[in-house]
């Protein structure tokens, strides 16, 4: 069998030979099928790649899918239908704890558009480069305990401005989720330049957000020491 055979094979349902078509359970035979590969979260729960979902319908969504899955159904199965039915239930419940926060979401959609999320995290935005290095070295002058109370009220003070600025992040994220809903909407499958566009001002932002967010922990940390 030639390798194209053997996928062909691995693509059709275990029990009929035929299409199962893209859902859970094959269309022709309705026995459940394992996950196909590259399958996303978003199709494993059923829902459109979409970042401004509504979160009543991911829940309906979830546990819909999780009382199908639900290893009571599958008691008196063959291993083979219990052992699909587990590792879906699985992908299931890891693909809902992503889809349904929407800094999540935003992280998923990122990865599934090839853009490396993990790298970005220690990325310093370049605008507030000279701010975040100086606020640095003022935690790390506090945590040595070289600090003075000017330092701790400068810290402070750096606090409120950082969550000023990541209250700004999230309503630029939403906006940004919308635009890309949008385009998505729009174009379907066949995503403009513009998509492209908008992926990169989203990881941009994310970026920013996450590195502002750790800066906070770290000022928090600092000054919960020093008091």
């Amino acid at each position: 069998m030639s390798a194209n055979e053997e996928t062909r094979a691995a693509d059709l349902c275990w029990n009929c030979h035929d299409d199962p078509g893209r859902g859970h359970f094959c269309r022709n035979c309705s026995k459940i099928q394992p996950l196909q590969d590259g399958r996303t979260d978003f199709e494993i729960l059923g829902l459109p790649r979409r970042l401004s979902l509504d979160a009543g319908l991911i829940e309906r969504q979830y546990h819909e899918l999780a009382r199908k899955f639900h290893p009571d159904y599958f008691r008196t199965a063959s291993p083979l239908e219990q052992e699909i039915s587990q590792g879906v239930a699985s992908a299931l419940n890891t693909a809902y704890r992503k889809i349904r926060d929407p800094i999540k979401r935003i992280e998923t959609l990122l990865l599934i558009e090839g853009i490396n999320v993990e790298s970005m995290k220690k990325r310093i935005p370049p605008h507030l480069m000279d701010d975040l290095f100086r606020i640095r070295e003022e935690i790390e002058l506090v945590r040595r305990g070289g600090g003075t109370p000017e330092n701790s009220e400068r810290l402070k003070q750096d606090r409120k401005n950082l969550a000023a600025l990541l209250a700004g992040l999230e309503e630029t994220l939403k906006a940004l989720s919308g635009e890309w809903d949008k385009i998505a909407e729009d174009h379907g499958g066949k995503l403009s330049s513009a998509a492209s566009g908008v992926l990169d001002h989203l990881a941009s932002a994310l970026s920013e957000q996450m590195y502002l967010q750790t800066t906070l922990r770290e000022i928090d940390g600092v000054l919960e020491s020093g008091t």
